[in-house]
């Protein structure tokens, strides 16, 4: 890693007379002030209180578990995330590829201070000041007083680190929080150069990875840009390094445990996080994402509906940090070319893998961006170098310089024409990142927030609390859960009901009818604010259908939309006779299980799986076009009885029916795979849509593990030509 130690004070002359001169003597307060402002900004924005997000919360469910349960987090999570030594059960992981560090952190605030959503909010914005405070001592140590306060200056008024820092609903603060005791941990090695401190450094960067397992993505930046500017100087001598690499397995060690506990589960992650966009247009769309978090990220505007940025700012930025980048590496000082090559190398990273990214991915690169733009501004204005160099960095045999480094840019213009340009520059800038900040401040305070950030989160988990402390609520929708677990301080009583949910069934397989019927207290998300919308449209459906005695509940976000609904339905409800069910859309004469498309000529079957195959119930149907109008056709069934259900029912019996005409059954006395054949006449059909109705004599019923009625494992049917 590059190093340039600072000393140097600008002697004050003709030559070196100018704004610029007298900031390294005023550094320090600037530097203070910008740390002070950050503070500032950030109370402001928590103080608006927007709702509790659902993955703001998902981050600290841990923290409000731990306090009322000795055991495992009773709420949906990923498998071996948890372990239980000693008849205590903690969190290795909030998620595959998240570290539990915020649990853990929130687990005292929790405790003094209840879950308030202002004391999550204080500890996500301290995280973000960490990472600030880190990367100013480091460049203040190593680098220069001019560029640690400018670089501090730049990131605490930036409205894309301040949005995603404070409303943490990516796990940015804490890549932020990792990225600063990285800082720092890198600033105390690299003055030192001793076995504690490459330790702590170590220990820092397995920190960093647990902290979001993409943290590696940095450290490999980090590392390939090092190594390209300093070249085998980059490699230090093999007791600091094993200590480092000791460092790094003790800093790492709950991701560690975790991989063995769950046989590589972050890996896992790996591929249910995968993008199928071609790289042609990951590129072009990543980089326009980019863009805009170089300012104000979209994800965020969407806190208070925002409007999108002019279109000349995003660019306006981009410009900046790419002409940043030209400089520093044409002219720049060792530190500058190594802050390029490592956003360079990053920004390629995250454009192009296949892992999915969205903008709060994005942001880990507005600290290099603003650090190597500093760089160069302060280049091009001619501040003079610092007069010490770290030995290590100069080549083997070479004494330290002793003098400042000669500006590289002087003659092509006069140093007063790119001071006026930096000062104007950093005035643009400042004048939009506050506008920006100002603007979020007012629509946040003026909507409450909007959709997933409403603060009808809070009047909702009132309601459920003074209602329905004890009853059991079924959420029918994304965005709930979480959020009212951490509100309610785990007062309430949820589950989640939509998770392979259809119009037509239940996530337990059951239909929306038998729902209704049973009754209980029912729980969804607005109109304008629904995420996965199969399952309340077949609830209310069913509802409408069934007329059944109901109390409901609307909770308002600002705007005077509805922000959510509850239904309380008393059970034991008679179920209206239900039409038969006629298909009238277009239909297909053959049907691919994964198909998307073909979800609505399907009736009882459940969600497809490893993308070729369905479960059924113990009724399910089909509608299919024949393949030539007025002509005969083949129904084609591929199915398979699955071992375990033939173990548990023996033979099982497979029936079907084509309106009020009966094709016949047969039975399966063994496991394996079939074909279910019959010849359908021309004058059976017609032209548009055949409904083919399927009964199984007996099927597995719902269980504990799964809460679906199991029949028959379905390849593929078709109307095939005779």
């Amino acid at each position: 890693m590059c190093v340039v130690s600072h000393t140097w004070r600008p002697a004050r002359g003709p030559d070196s007379a100018g704004w610029i001169v007298y900031l390294p003597e005023m550094s320090r307060l600037l530097e203070r002030g910008a740390l002070l402002t950050y503070c500032l900004l950030a109370a402001l924005l928590i103080l608006q209180h927007p709702g509790l997000q659902y993955d703001e919360a998902l981050l600290v469910l841990g923290s409000v578990h731990m306090q009322h349960s000795s055991g495992e987090l009773t709420l949906p999570h990923d498998p071996g995330t948890w372990i239980c030594p000693l008849d205590r059960c903690l969190p290795l992981m909030t998620v595959r590829y998240v570290g539990a560090i915020k649990e853990y952190l929130c687990l005292p605030l929790f405790a003094m201070f209840d879950p308030h959503t202002a004391v999550l909010r204080f500890l996500s914005a301290l995280l973000g000041l960490i990472c600030l405070w880190g990367i100013a001592r480091l460049v203040r140590t190593h680098v220069g007083e001019a560029a640690a306060a400018l670089t501090c200056a730049v990131l605490a008024v930036h409205p894309a680190y301040l949005d995603l820092t404070v409303f943490d609903n990516g796990a940015v603060a804490i890549w932020m929080g990792a990225l600063g005791v990285l800082a720092l941990a890198a600033s105390s090695y690299l003055s030192r150069k001793d076995l504690p401190a490459a330790f702590w450094f170590g220990a820092a960067m397995g920190l960093g990875v647990w902290a979001r397992a993409n943290f590696l993505w940095l450290l490999i930046a980090m590392a390939a840009s090092a190594a390209i500017v300093l070249g085998k100087q980059v490699i230090p001598p093999m007791r600091q390094l094993s200590t480092i690499f000791a460092g790094g397995i003790a800093g790492g060690l709950p991701l560690l445990v975790y991989q063995v506990v769950s046989r590589g589960g972050t890996f896992e992650a790996m591929g249910m996080f995968s993008s199928q966009e071609p790289l042609a247009g990951r590129i072009p769309a990543r980089l326009r994402m980019l863009s805009e978090v170089l300012l104000s990220d979209g994800e965020h505007r969407a806190i208070w509906a925002g409007p999108p940025l002019p279109d000349w700012q995003p660019w306006f930025m981009a410009g900046i940090v790419l002409a940043a980048c030209v400089v520093c590496l044409w002219k720049g000082t060792r530190w500058a070319r190594f802050a390029a090559l490592q956003f360079l190398i990053l920004a390629a990273i995250l454009v192009s893998t296949r892992m999915s990214v969205s903008q709060h991915h994005l942001v880990v690169l507005v600290p290099l961006a603003a650090f190597l733009t500093v760089l160069a501004l302060l280049r091009l204005c001619d501040v003079p170098g610092p007069q010490r160099a770290v030995p290590a960095l100069d080549a083997p045999g070479q004494q330290p310089a002793s003098t400042p480094e000669r500006a590289p840019f002087r003659g092509l213009l006069p140093r007063r024409i790119f001071r006026w340009f930096a000062a104007a520059l950093g005035l643009v800038y400042l004048c939009i990142a506050l506008y920006w900040q100002a603007a979020a401040v007012q629509g946040i305070a003026a909507t409450g927030g909007v959709g997933q950030w409403s603060d009808g989160i809070d009047h909702l988990s009132a309601l459920l609390r003074n209602k329905y402390p004890e009853r059991e609520v079924k959420i029918l929708d994304w965005g709930l859960q979480n959020n009212l677990f951490v509100l309610s301080n785990a007062k309430l009583r949820t589950r989640e009901i939509y998770g392979n949910a259809t119009t037509r069934r239940s996530e337990r397989g059951r239909s929306w009818e038998q729902e209704v019927e049973e009754g209980g207290v029912f729980l969804f998300n607005g109109p304008e604010n629904r995420n996965f919308p199969d399952a309340t449209q077949g609830f209310l459906a069913a509802m409408e259908r069934m007329r059944p005695v109901v109390h409901r509940h609307a909770v308002r976000q600002g705007n005077g939309s509805v922000y959510a609904e509850v239904v309380e339905i008393e059970p034991g409800t008679p179920a209206a006779p239900q039409p038969p069910r006629v298909f009238t859309g277009k239909a297909t004469s053959r049907i691919r299980m994964a198909d998307p498309a073909a979800e609505a000529q399907l009736e009882g079957f459940h969600a497809p799986e490893q993308g070729s195959w369905r479960w059924t119930g113990c009724g399910f149907s089909v509608s299919l076009a024949p393949p030539e109008p007025s002509a005969g056709a083949r129904l084609v069934l591929d199915l398979t009885v699955p071992e375990p259900s033939l173990r548990q029912l023996g033979p099982i019996t497979l029936s079907a029916r084509l309106g009020d005409r009966d094709l016949g059954s047969q039975t399966y006395p063994t496991a394996g795979n079939y074909t279910f054949v019959r010849r359908l006449d021309g004058a059976w059909l017609h032209k548009d849509a055949n409904t083919i109705a399927f009964q199984l004599n007996r099927c597995l019923p719902p269980s504990e593990r799964d809460g679906r009625e199991l029949g028959l494992v379905i390849r593929g049917v078709a109307l095939e030509k005779e």
